[in-house]
């Protein structure tokens, strides 16, 4: 397997991965790197890469090692996980500590965390524009406020408008 030999400089980049379709995180991460590793012949290769190819090096690698993107995200960094069509299917180490907000228009949301809800405290919002010829309209926020393991450092907002959110503990 290849592998990280040196490493310079750090770059700040929303990155994606497509074993989690529509997800971004913002990642710190080298910005340039060394890897080395064996061809398919046995003999030794050195490959450099910066900015979005030393990236990819990193999280292709990261992949080879079993490492997922959530297992590099900053646990006191606020996260959000956003689709428009599709299920937010988040899994987090059993001891996370977060205060979170889920959001589905059109789905539910599932987790296997002790979630406390907190008190809803956002009222409606009222728009009156009849003397203008408008409607009168009631905006309701439909976020639902909690914590899980006793809420922490970490902020994570889960959004969708046509899917499902899946909070789940690491087995």
């Amino acid at each position: 397997n290849p592998e990280i030999v040196e490493s310079r400089g750090e770059w700040v980049y929303e990155e994606g991965c497509l074993s989690i379709p529509g997800l971004y995180v913002e990642m710190v991460r080298p910005k340039e790197v060394l890897m080395r590793g064996v061809t398919l012949d046995g003999d030794e290769i050195e490959i450099e890469g910066d900015e979005l190819m030393g990236r990819l090096y990193q999280h292709e690698i990261d992949h080879l090692n079993g490492v997922l993107m959530f297992d590099r995200m900053a646990p006191d960094k606020a996260m959000s996980f956003t689709t428009m069509n599709g299920d937010v299917d988040v899994t987090l180490p059993p001891d996370a500590k977060a205060n979170v907000r889920m959001r589905s228009d059109n789905g539910e949301a599932y987790t296997d965390f002790d979630l406390k809800l907190a008190a809803s405290s956002s009222a409606p919002t009222i728009e009156d524009s009849r003397s203008k010829g408008g409607k009168y309209r009631v905006k309701m926020d439909k976020t639902t406020v909690g914590s899980i393991n006793g809420g922490g450092p970490a902020e994570l907002t889960f959004k969708t408008f046509n899917g499902n959110i899946y909070l789940r503990k690491k087995k």
